[in-house]
């Protein structure tokens, strides 16, 4: 599965109201972009002040890169991001980092077996 996460630094003046309406806008397109099978937003909670101000986000979850590359490029996807996301943003395009993955299976996943035998 494709992870798409996705980083947000909005504007010092705006709502949480507003930053609601921001996220209900981007999780409604799962209601009309197939290929999304699920968005998670999130909220940073980190005290460590790593998070070069970075404090919302969301992940949306692909069956692969076609799925997620359909999503890049569909209208409403288009839409949401040029027409509600970005304008909401602290510094525009520089408030915003956008980071893809394929998520992990079990049997990609490293044992404490192997762990062990790469520290010795």
């Amino acid at each position: 599965m494709l992870k798409h996460v996705v980083f947000l630094t909005f504007k010092p003046d705006l709502s949480e109201t507003a930053i609601e309406g921001i996220f209900n806008a981007v999780v409604s397109l799962q209601h009309t972009i197939s290929t999304i099978i699920n968005i998670e937003k999130i909220d940073n909670i980190t005290h460590e002040g790593l998070d070069q101000g970075f404090r919302y986000g969301f992940i949306l979850s692909f069956k692969n890169e076609a799925g997620r590359d359909a999503y890049l490029f569909h209208p409403d996807h288009v839409h949401v991001a040029e027409q509600i996301v970005f304008p909401a943003l602290q510094d525009g395009k520089n408030s915003i980092v956008v980071f893809d993955y394929i998520e992990a299976t079990p049997s990609s996943l490293a044992t404490k077996q192997d762990t062990a035998d790469i520290s010795s």
